[in-house]
């Protein structure tokens, strides 16, 4: 072999053992964490609730007969999935595990922003390997939970859609996740019913997803609820109370805060009573789409969901009452962004349902903080 072909040959190996290397890097916060759930994480040695798969593609869990039915909100995990993130997942994925097993949770809902794969922040693109962790997670503590997406769970350089991601939760053992309506905005929309032991409806959990970004890139601000989310959530209410004998009870989870969400709050500040406080403060701007929705008239309108519940906002956590309904900010999980600001707000939040639909709301911290 000439001289000339042996640099190229060596030339195109070191390269190739430096391409080898860089992905084993990608893939190494991962594979990690992965290995570290499997063998640190113990199930939640809990009976979970009856689930059933009902004629409309959407499961239902049935509640006992004695207990109230137990929700753990989570929301704003930002897994990060690469070696630069690797000890700030391994931390969020100690929290989840030690609220699962605190609060004994019959479902979890997580409101959006399940990773943050930037490669500045984690030296990782790869979603989908993200979203890996936290199946993995949830899978290994054995509970029911679903899934409405954020803004960050697909950005423009992600690796993978949200409609591949949908895809990847929707064949997770334990995930409610479905998908009746494709051809609605969003790739998160759908409704876990939770009923009572006789077969009536307590309540319906509404996954709306808000969406990311209207433009490419990340210009424009939020997104919100399109006009055909907003219509298919009437249709889903009408539709409980022709068959429901009319009981559409229901709650709402979504990821971006609802502009109603800084009207109510600005009203409280004022001490107006057209507001009732229950818990939480707001300690950042409350960043709501800048475009216009109607899904807060829809639900007056409706009549039956009693509550919203959102994240996006890692400092706010607040709970209060306008015009009837309940709008209430989940603690972060958030380990990885603004990390440090979250002292005493890292958590989630719990909700009761009591045999009448009626519901309660309360924060847990971790014991971290």
């Amino acid at each position: 072999m000439k001289t000339g072909t042996k640099i190229i040959a060596g030339s195109v190996a070191v390269a190739s053992l430096a391409g080898l290397k860089v992905f084993y890097d990608v893939n190494y916060g991962t594979k990690r964490n992965i290995r570290y759930i499997e063998k640190k994480i113990k199930p939640l040695r809990k009976t979970k609730p009856r689930c059933e798969y009902e004629d409309d593609g959407s499961y239902a869990l049935i509640k006992d007969k004695y207990d109230t039915f137990k929700i753990l909100q989570l929301s704003d995990m930002h897994i990060g999935g690469g070696w630069l993130s690797v000890n700030e997942d391994q931390f969020a994925i100690d929290t989840i595990s030690e609220l699962v097993h605190k609060t004994q949770p019959d479902l979890v809902v997580i409101t959006g922003d399940l990773v943050y794969s930037r490669p500045k922040t984690t030296f990782n693109m790869n979603n989908l390997n993200s979203m890996r962790i936290i199946a993995k997670l949830m899978e290994k503590l054995d509970v029911w939970y679903t899934v409405t997406f954020g803004n960050h769970d697909a950005e423009y350089f992600a690796t993978h859609t949200r409609s591949e991601v949908k895809e990847f939760f929707m064949n997770q053992r334990h995930c409610l996740l479905t998908d009746p309506n494709p051809e609605v905005t969003g790739e998160s929309n759908h409704i876990v019913k939770i009923r009572n032991d006789d077969g009536t409806l307590n309540n319906a959990m509404i996954m709306i997803d808000s969406n990311s970004y209207p433009e490419a890139m990340g210009k424009g601000g939020y997104d919100c609820i399109h006009d055909d989310q907003v219509e298919w959530y009437e249709t889903q209410m009408n539709k409980l109370k022709e068959e429901e004998n009319g009981n559409n009870n229901s709650l709402l989870f979504t990821h971006i805060p609802l502009k109603e969400y800084s009207k109510a709050w600005k009203l409280y500040k004022n001490n107006n009573d057209k507001v009732k406080y229950f818990i939480g403060n707001a300690e950042e701007k409350i960043s709501y789409s800048k475009y216009a929705s109607r899904i807060f008239d829809v639900l007056l309108e409706c009549g039956g969901t009693k509550g919203i519940f959102c994240g996006h906002d890692h400092l706010n956590d607040f709970s209060i009452e306008y015009k009837g309904i309940r709008l209430t900010y989940s603690k972060s999980l958030d380990c990885l962004l603004y990390a440090k600001n979250l002292s005493g707000h890292r958590g989630g939040t719990v909700i009761e349902l009591d045999y009448d639909g009626t519901f309660t709301v309360e924060h847990i911290s971790n014991k971290m903080g």
